[in-house]
């Protein structure tokens, strides 16, 4: 289903990425294997650089190889900044607990994203984004609610078209509304900052420094 909606949808670089890594993820599941983040995105995208070489000058592919690679290496670095809270009640967490814990899985993602794709972000459009941060913490959620929605409203259609239709047009209201706060930020003069293209040197530095930073040198292996 993964791959069939990969390629209804286009079937493009990133969207083959995302199919990929989950079937490697499936897969080591089946098996009873570990499945290593970092793992299955090397796999992903050997595999595609197998297929087609030429999609490495796919600025799509490239900001989402990066994104994942920046989730691998700093989520945890810019999540250790927030300290997790768990409540004392015995019946689970309380909603501001909850809240709090979710704001900072969001944030950190966010953030790390961020740093990660600063470079390419550099060298391609000469620009970085200063809002997407903020604008994640809401966008995300409401992006996810749409999933949500239209899977049920698929389902939904089975039974009842009319209902289906109904819970459609919701959907396509938040993706509206999505649209619409996208729109309006990216009107603010300071929503982008204008950068030089970073000199290779440089990025070299950022990317060792970030990998030095990663769980993957910081944490020991158990």
């Amino acid at each position: 289903l993964v791959f069939m909606y990969t390629v209804m949808t286009g079937a493009s670089a990133s969207l083959m990425r995302s199919a990929m890594m989950y079937a490697f993820f499936v897969a080591a599941r089946f098996t009873g294997n570990p499945s290593d983040l970092l793992t299955r995105l090397s796999g992903a995208f050997l595999i595609q650089l197998i297929m087609n070489p030429l999609t490495i000058h796919d600025t799509g592919m490239q900001l989402s190889y990066l994104s994942v690679l920046s989730l691998a290496l700093m989520y945890k670095p810019v999540r250790a900044i927030f300290p997790y809270v768990q409540s004392k009640r015995e019946d689970g967490d309380s909603i501001p607990v909850i809240l709090y814990n979710r704001f900072a899985d969001a944030f950190s993602g966010s953030a790390a994203i961020q740093l990660g794709t600063l470079p390419s972000m550099s060298a391609l459009f000469h620009s970085v984004p200063v809002l997407s941060v903020p604008v994640n913490l809401l966008v995300v959620p409401l992006g996810l609610i749409t999933v949500y929605l239209g899977a049920s409203a698929i389902i939904l259609s089975f039974a009842s078209m009319p209902m289906a239709l109904i819970l459609g047009r919701v959907t396509d209201a938040v993706w509206t509304a999505i649209l619409y706060l996208t729109n309006r930020v990216s009107d603010f003069s300071f929503a982008m900052m204008n950068v030089r293209a970073w000199k290779s040197g440089i990025v070299f530095l950022y990317f060792a420094l970030m990998a030095l930073a990663s769980p993957y040198i910081t944490e020991k292996k158990r």
